[in-house]
């Protein structure tokens, strides 16, 4: 009998309750409890949620400023006009070609022979700069190179060809690499001429006390920005980053957008070899290793997405200027250079790390 009795109680209940009122009951009691005080699940949506509203650059921001607080109580000299002119002047190369991969990987790529570019890009710069041209025009002609370069190659194999950029890019870095150390024999070469002075202002003036090299990786972020934010050419890059099928569909010229991405991406390497090579008035050939790899680093960490379809520059900003103050605290506290390889990999696996836990937030 009181079997019958349980059995026609559920029945009862399966027809009354249908199952998605059983599941919001179950949501309501989870969430606020029958005593109506808020219940775990409450409390971690909401953090989540709050953590889902902050910018993306948020976290790095707030990374950097503890950095500098926590180097400045530890290390006298961190402060000193002169040894933040030295960081401020070695981080802005990276910062110039970050500008470029945060365009890139804002369009789902990214270049792995930068390094070798710019490389490339100051050996022609030591060819050139003794042949009694106006500085400027030394000075442009190898931006106007570098951009070339990246965009008849790269942008002409990924966007037109539709080659993986892995294997393109990876190839360049290898060609781009020979290219520079075969008419060199690898032996640095010496800057000359107007085209040298020039260079050597960009590279190592401070007018007003601001070093004229990070002045100018901080207007070509800036106007990369400018150019994402404002411009349907920007629109057109996160739509290709998102969907490159439904952007072609919607009528944006996809392989077009890509060639010009990787262009300009080459003229932040042919500004940022510039920067570099005036520091020591020479054209190294064997330079840049593994700068790809702090570019990168910089920009993930700053909160651009890996997949494309979004990039702060804002993000890239203080994601490479994180790294620099890194590796800068480990030189002032005696620690071998050969580390700084160690702290640009741990920097980038975070940095992936980072990005799949705000997706999960």
């Amino acid at each position: 009998m009181a079997g019958r009795r349980r059995g026609g109680l559920t029945r009862e209940l399966k027809e009354e309750l249908t199952v998605s009122e059983v599941r919001d009951r179950a949501i309501e009691i989870g969430g606020s409890g029958e005593s109506g005080h808020p219940g775990k699940a409450s409390v971690a949506a909401s953090v989540r949620a709050r953590i889902g509203a902050l910018p993306p650059w948020a976290g790095i921001v707030t990374a950097t400023v503890i950095l500098v607080i926590a180097l400045s109580a530890s290390e006298p000299l961190f402060l000193t006009s002169r040894n933040l002119e030295s960081v401020l002047t070695g981080m802005s190369p990276v910062l110039v070609m970050a500008a470029g991969t945060t365009m890139l990987i804002t369009l789902g790529y990214v270049d792995l022979s930068i390094g070798s570019l710019m490389a490339l890009s100051m050996v022609l710069l030591a060819g050139i700069s003794g042949l009694g041209l106006p500085g400027i025009v030394v000075v442009l002609a190898v931006i106007a190179f570098a951009g070339a370069a990246s965009g008849l190659t790269a942008g002409f194999l990924v966007g037109k060809v539709g080659l993986s950029f892995f294997v393109v890019t990876l190839g360049l870095l290898t060609i781009f690499r020979s290219a520079a150390q075969i008419p060199t024999k690898g032996i640095p070469q010496p800057l000359r001429g107007s085209g040298a002075a020039v260079v050597n202002w960009m590279s190592n003036a401070t007018p007003g006390g601001i070093p004229a090299a990070f002045a100018i990786a901080f207007v070509v972020v800036l106007l990369a920005a400018l150019l994402m934010s404002r411009t349907e050419f920007g629109n057109a890059v996160r739509a290709i980053g998102g969907n490159a099928v439904a952007a072609r569909l919607a009528g944006i010229p996809v392989g077009r957008v890509k060639l010009l991405v990787f262009a300009l991406s080459g003229l932040t390497v042919g500004i940022a070899a510039i920067l570099f090579a005036g520091r020591g008035a020479s054209a190294d050939p064997n330079a840049g290793v593994g700068f790809e790899l702090s570019v990168i680093a910089g920009v993930l960490l700053g909160g651009s997405s890996f997949q494309g379809g979004s990039g702060t520059f804002t993000g890239s900003l203080f994601g490479v200027a994180f790294v620099a103050f890194v590796q800068n605290g480990l030189d002032l506290n005696g620690v071998e250079p050969f580390w700084q390889g160690v702290v640009t990999g741990v920097v980038l696996i975070a940095a992936v790390g980072l990005e799949l836990l705000r997706k999960r937030a």
